[in-house]
């Protein structure tokens, strides 16, 4: 994944940078010609878009600070414009006279934006159109975007899976049905063959779920959660409680049915109880998972750690989802 782009007012910005700074994220870049901004940490890259006027203004006129775009690598772009074409994902082209980038965008859910970046154009679009800030601090915590998940009806979900799997060859795997205080949520992951590129689409037709709290904030479909990979989610989580990051409280009893579940030390269950670190297993490894408090009642992010671990934590979105819904009531 290259990019995720917010859309930020002013006041909006300062709280998603002190957010990101506290995740270990640094101002690595400035558009020459637009309030746009570049946060890097390892292989992420986050813009946040203030720029007037912009597509990304515009998506947050209409939903608030939100996820308005994502980039994402691909090889033989103008087969892959073709190929909408012929799907009828109709091709965006940005404003030659201000997006100079020349990236074309296809739109994905809920009129976001899906960039497909040629990353074989040489030199970048970042070399092309950011001033670098060389005195940026390098922190090297988390390492790439693990997935995003994204709530939306039921019917743009089937939607999505027919573009994410007819334009990017995604995989589906088994639809899961999660537990929410407020009633199921239907939740559907995809991932690329190569499993560089993942989604978790979630649903739900009862009206006080997360989802449907989450797609009333936004007035329509929007980013639950991003996750982050780390290869030492402790040393992270000390980090992030270093600085002061708030994340979302774990029940205590959650950690005496772990104890139950898994041969954990008193030690590691000491440890994950101390950060509020979710833990779940799969016949091929291990996973941690660790929530910010969200962001204006929108997102929030996931730090994620995997040792060899296929799944994305289902055994745990029930918890996440309680402890959404404890933020959402206020």
């Amino acid at each position: 994944m290259q990019f995720i782009e917010f859309a930020v007012s002013g006041n909006e910005k300062l709280g998603l940078t002190k957010l990101l700074s506290q995740l270990g994220f640094s101002h690595a870049a400035t558009h020459k010609r637009k309030e746009v901004e570049l946060w890097r940490q390892g292989n992420i890259n986050l813009v946040m878009n203030m720029e007037p006027d912009s597509f990304a203004q515009k998506f947050h006129q209409q939903h608030g600070v939100s996820v308005c775009a994502v980039g994402l690598t691909c090889n033989k772009v103008e087969d892959m414009l073709e190929r909408a074409k012929k799907l009828e994902f109709r091709p965006v082209y940005g404003n030659p006279e201000t997006d100079t980038h020349g990236i074309p965008a296809i739109y994905g859910p809920g009129e976001s934006l899906l960039y497909l970046v040629d990353d074989a154009e040489q030199p970048p679009h970042w070399e092309r159109e950011f001033v670098w800030n060389h005195d940026a601090v390098t922190f090297a915590f988390l390492n790439g975007v693990d997935h995003v998940a994204i709530t939306m009806s039921y019917e743009e979900m089937l939607h999505s899976v027919l573009l994410y799997r007819s334009m990017f060859k995604m995989k589906t795997m088994p639809t899961v049905d999660v537990s929410d205080p407020g009633g199921l949520i239907k939740s559907q992951a995809l991932q690329t063959p190569d499993k560089g590129v993942s989604f978790t689409l979630n649903s739900s037709q009862a009206s006080r779920t997360v989802s449907s709290r989450i797609l009333d904030q936004y007035a329509g479909t929007g980013v639950n959660h991003i996750a982050l990979s780390t290869n030492d989610i402790f040393a992270t989580a000390e980090f992030m409680e270093k600085q002061q990051t708030t994340t979302m409280p774990v029940t205590a009893n959650y950690y005496d049915d772990l104890a139950a579940r898994f041969s954990l030390s008193d030690e590691t269950i000491d440890k994950l109880k101390r950060f509020n670190i979710l833990y779940d297993e799969d016949e091929h490894g291990s996973f941690y998972q660790l929530y910010t408090t969200m962001f204006a009642g929108r997102f929030c992010f996931e730090i994620v750690q995997r040792n060899g671990y296929q799944g994305f934590g289902a055994a745990n979105s029930q918890m996440r989802l309680t402890m959404q819904a404890r933020e959402l009531a206020g």
